[in-house]
Parts: C-alpha cells; structure tokens; sequence
C-alpha cells in the first residue's frame, strides 16, 4: 500500500508546464484512437483534471436521451429500481421493458428521459 499522501489537483497542477499538459493530453487522444492503454501517473491525472477538470466530469454524466428501443419501438425511461436492486448507475446499455432487447444508443453513458428538458428557439415540436 502507498502511504504517499495525495497531492491535490492544483498542486500538480502547478508542477506541470502548460506544455507537458498538452503533450500528456495529445498522448491520450492517440492512445484513445488507436485503442491502446496509456499508463498516466496519480500526479499527471490530476494535473489533466485541474486542467480540464469541467469537460472530464461532462464525460461521467450521462447524457439525457429520448430513447425508443429499435425493435419494438417502445420509449425507453430511465428510472431506479429498488425492487430489482438497480439505482439507475450510469451506463450505456439499455434493456427494453417491453421486448428484452438490450441496445446501445451511444458509446457515453445515456440516460432515457420522456422528454428532454431544453427547448431551442427554431424547435416546432412539440407544439407550443
């Protein structure tokens, strides 16, 4: 076990050039698209999430979604499940209640909504 204490994100922050940041960040972009692993120190990672710490976090919510299963065509809605044990974690798959077929909307975590809740200035359904 590591007894090092944690140093905190600006911390690490401050020990790293903006440079060697952007180098760490490009050497993950391409270990990303070329699917192999990049191994990053507890230092680095935090000094990346000091940096771009809002657009990291973005990444681990879900991503509010109107979903309907493309089998049956039956809206999907997110919701715990106490009865079943699911707390409604963040996830990609999604099973159909009504089907059992289980898909993938997107490859980040989604979450089925009935509606979303933003609306745009040209939107025209639903009606207003």
């Amino acid at each position: 076990m590591n007894d090092k204490p944690i140093e905190s994100a600006e911390a690490a922050k401050a020990r790293h050039t903006e440079g060697e940041l952007a180098d760490i960040g490009t050497q993950l972009k391409r270990s990303y698209l070329r699917g192999t692993g990049l191994r990053l120190t507890r230092d680095e990672v935090r000094a990346l999430y000091a940096r771009n710490g809002e657009e990291l976090e973005s990444l681990r919510k879900p991503l509010p979604m109107v979903l309907h299963c493309p089998k049956c065509g039956t809206q999907h809605v997110d919701a715990p499940e106490p009865e079943n044990n699911w707390t409604n974690p963040p996830h990609k798959s999604h099973l159909c209640h009504n089907c059992k077929t289980v898909w993938r909307p997107a490859d980040v975590p989604t979450n089925g909504v009935q509606s979303v809740a933003t609306r745009g200035d040209a939107d025209t359904w639903p009606q207003r």
